[in-house]
């Protein structure tokens, strides 16, 4: 995955800064404490070697008076007293009027010439370019017409200078390593550790969970912070609360719009009636039309919760204005149609079926918009499956739609239901189907409509098992018999 530096959390960059900042800063105080070491050993070496200088020259006054020799072979012993390891360039140059004498540790030829060493230091620097590219600290003391020179190659006390420096440099290194680790663990207990408390927070109340506040932190900021995410939790705790009362209400209202305890003679009524939220978009109605006459309704609002409720309560109104026992279903279905174009929200429709029951004359009128699937079971091998006569409700304000008549046998059953029950899928992306509920109701054809209605919303819970309900669930079963007469 290709990560951005601005996708990275405030974790990664806060870290990435003190790492930077910290390393920079070892580097920082690496430098300098060894530009100090070299200075320090440069001054301390340096004031050796004009001490050394300074001693030499009495010796130098005593032995010039047993001759030339006397003062070479004072030189020479003092020079190889020095130790090898601590002052490996160690060179001694004395000049006694216009005489010189040299004594040395190291190779002659690297060895500069004593006029041009003369010339070029003075007891005032730390260094002096002698010639060539070599480097020497200097220390001169002179007495009348005795001068002695003591030199030494910086090149070499550098290389000691860096080997007693590695021990130093490894103890900043480490205490280095040891500030970032506590940066970085502070980081995490002041600053990460509580980000993650507050995200985590943030995604409950996504959630809906509005319990467990947040406590307080080391930091003003993040306490701030967090105050304002548990005033944000109460606050949606309590409008959550609002809204489910609101919700519940609107449920009870929408479960006394359907038809209970209508009582029809000849008829025995099944219905399951399950919205997937508080409240549903689908609706079902049974109304007298008089003279033995009933307008039976299942209608099925696109969507499901508050707007699809909205538009089933619109429906019903409209169902209630219009109904009249001298309009057929599909002239009822007509006038519906056009006042639901004008009040509608575009691309809000909705799937009717109107039926009309003349329990006088035995017979079924049906009108189908758009709703499926729909069945007259005369029996368990005489189906006839009520097909669409037409299209959605919202689609066309002047649509028309066709009905038809079915005479009616005594102990048939009619069964419609919403989509909410076919098109209800299972954990393997399987869908339940006409032909399974078909083979729902048969199975149960034995049982009264209202055990076989409760029977078959247990099959679709089953089959739907864990998964969510995501549509509105609806079945409305009418069992005709015969009714003696009084």
């Amino acid at each position: 995955m290709n990560f951005r530096l601005r996708d990275r959390s405030i974790r990664f960059r806060l870290l990435s800064i003190t790492s930077i900042v910290t390393f920079c800063f070892v580097i920082a105080l690496v430098v300098l404490d060894y530009r100090r070491e070299v200075q320090h050993h440069f001054t301390a070496k340096q004031s050796d070697l004009y001490e050394e200088a300074k001693t030499i020259l009495p010796g130098i006054v005593h032995t010039r008076e047993h001759g030339r020799v006397a003062v070479q072979n004072y030189i020479d012993d003092v020079c190889s007293r020095m130790d090898e390891q601590d002052s490996p360039s160690h060179h001694i140059a004395i000049q006694i009027d216009d005489e010189f004498y040299e004594a040395f540790t190291y190779s002659k030829e690297a060895l500069p010439r004593l006029e041009p060493m003369n010339n070029a230091s003075s007891m005032g620097d730390l260094k002096t370019h002698l010639g060539g590219n070599d480097e020497f600290l200097v220390g001169i003391y002179s007495d009348g017409n005795i001068s002695v020179l003591v030199t030494e190659d910086v090149t070499a006390l550098r290389s000691a200078i860096v080997g007693d420096e590695l021990f130093r440099i490894a103890g900043i290194i480490l205490m280095g390593i040891a500030a970032a680790t506590i940066v970085h663990r502070t980081l995490i207990r002041l600053v990460s550790k509580p980000l993650d408390v507050l995200v985590e927070k943030v995604r409950a109340v996504g959630k809906g969970v509005y319990d467990n506040p947040i406590g307080e932190f080391g930091s003003l900021e993040l306490n701030i912070l967090s105050t304002e995410i548990n005033y944000m939790s109460e606050a949606l705790a309590t409008s959550e609360v609002d809204r489910n009362s609101q919700l519940k209400k609107a449920r009870k209202i929408q479960q006394n719009l359907l038809p209970n305890g209508i009582e029809i003679p000849g008829v025995n009524i099944g219905k399951i009636y399950c919205p997937a939220e508080e409240v549903g978009g689908d609706y079902l109605d049974i109304l007298p039309q008089g003279n033995n006459r009933w307008l039976v309704c299942v209608a099925d609002a696109t969507g499901h919760g508050v707007p699809a409720a909205m538009s089933s309560a619109m429906l019903k109104t409209l169902l209630l204005q219009i109904n009249d026992g001298d309009k057929s279903p599909a002239m009822i279905l007509r006038e519906i149609n056009k006042v639901f174009m004008q009040v509608h929200v575009f691309g809000d429709f909705a799937s009717v079926v109107l039926l009309q029951l003349d329990m006088n004359a035995m017979t079924l009128t049906y009108t189908n918009a758009g709703h499926d699937p729909a069945w007259y079971i005369k029996s368990p091998t005489e189906i006839q499956e009520l097909k669409p006569t037409g299209t959605l409700l919202g689609i066309h304000e002047d649509e028309s739609w066709e009905e038809y008549t079915i005479q009616i046998d005594e102990n048939s059953r009619f069964a419609v239901s919403t989509d909410g029950i076919t098109e209800t899928f299972n954990s393997e992306g399987r869908e339940f189907g006409k032909e399974r509920l078909l083979d729902s109701l048969l199975l149960h054809a034995s049982s009264s409509v209202a055990e076989t209605a409760t029977l078959v919303h247990e099959t679709v819970r089953d089959f739907r098992a864990t998964e969510q309900q995501m549509d509105d669930v609806t079945l409305l079963l009418i069992e005709f018999f015969h009714q003696e007469d009084d």
